[in-house]
């Protein structure tokens, strides 16, 4: 994308939060679409068709907002004109494509009749790997082995602090007990949580240390899908609020501060998340 934005002669910066943001947003649609989503499917009984039921509306109305608030923000910077340069060359195997496809449209339809998600992937996978004939050890070295690090390191981090008992006492402060712990106000003290929470350890291992205090909430099909939407639209909040922002900017390259970034996600993610709780509540 970066290749291609600057060989039009367009800024980066737009595109680098399109690609960020656009990314989170849209995950938000199934269980398979991000890791948070796929441990929300693994700690809970949502299935994958009444999850994508219930989330059409709200994350589709998420990630429709994120980019007319994005082309509202950047509009100046994309005015510039675009030059008519080619595209960078890239190398193309059309049956790869096509294989890589119908693997994709297989995992879809797996999932929605109700195979697991991660053995539907991981045969998706085996199918593209066989195809390309590519050795392992050479898709290995293209593995961005500094996030995974960093993510594991979360990780730890996260575990030792569960082991403290002390978040369990914060949040048991938070709510009511669980026989009275209904309606729009509970509601609101997980969604507020959850956002914040995903600032300080990320999204994904915030799901399993909150877990135990998700548990706690009644109607689990409601609050549960409701951790997974605003997990990942929280996502947007902040530079390290994501997985996907990480990456974005570490193969862009790009220097962008945190503020920078704060100025566009706090407008972004008030909206996106605002009507995607508004849509499921309505609908629900």
């Amino acid at each position: 994308m970066v290749a291609l934005v600057q060989a039009r002669g367009l800024p980066t910066r737009p595109f680098l939060f399109a690609v960020a943001m656009g990314s989170n947003a849209g995950s938000a649609l199934t269980l398979a679409g991000n890791p948070q989503n796929m441990l929300v499917a693994k700690l809970s009984s949502l299935a994958y068709r009444d999850y994508l039921a219930a989330a059409a509306l709200p994350a589709g109305g998420a990630l429709v907002i994120t980019a007319a608030l994005l082309h509202l923000l950047f509009r100046r910077d994309l005015a510039v004109g675009t030059s008519h340069a080619p595209a960078p060359a890239s190398d193309r195997d059309p049956v790869l494509l096509y294989v890589a496809l119908a693997s994709l449209a297989g995992v879809v339809v797996a999932n929605l009749l109700g195979a697991s998600l991660a053995l539907s992937a991981l045969a998706g996978a085996a199918a593209v790997l066989v195809v390309a004939r590519r050795r392992a050890e050479l898709l290995l070295a293209r593995v961005d082995w500094s996030i995974l690090l960093f993510f594991a390191g979360l990780f730890v981090v996260v575990a030792a602090l569960q082991r403290t008992g002390l978040p369990a006492q914060w949040l048991a402060s938070l709510t009511p007990p669980p026989a009275e712990a209904t309606g729009v106000g509970s509601l609101g003290v997980l969604c507020a949580v959850l956002l914040l929470g995903s600032q300080i350890v990320s999204n994904v291992p915030l799901i399993l240390l909150l877990e135990p205090w998700i548990r706690s909430f009644p109607d689990a099909p409601l609050v549960w899908t409701v951790t997974a939407l605003v997990s990942t639209l929280a996502g947007n909040l902040t530079l390290l609020g994501s997985v996907a922002n990480i990456i974005v900017i570490e193969r862009a390259r790009e220097r962008l501060g945190f503020f920078e970034y704060l100025k566009v996600g706090v407008l972004v993610t008030t909206a996106s998340t605002a009507f995607a709780l508004l849509s499921l509540w309505l609908l629900w």
